[in-house]
């Protein structure tokens, strides 16, 4: 993979994200750009730890049908 081509896909990850719900896209990227664990997410979003992980989980979940249509996942 090249810079340009893996920038591409940067791009096209971050377009997916982009396309999540404000709950899911808070809740993603708090968990995988800032490494909050569900506990703190919860604190800072005022949720329950549960809705958390419920939120990461449908997140990953919506963005591997955003994604497989531009991928072979």
């Amino acid at each position: 993979v090249d810079t340009s081509e893996f920038s591409d896909i940067a791009d096209q990850i971050l377009d997916a994200v982009q396309q999540l719900s404000t709950s899911y896209k808070a809740v993603f990227n708090l968990y995988v750009l800032d490494g909050l664990t569900h506990k703190e997410i919860a604190q800072v979003l005022n949720i329950s730890e549960g809705t958390s992980k419920s939120n990461y989980a449908k997140a990953k979940a919506k963005l591997k049908v955003i994604l497989s249509d531009k991928f072979s996942l």
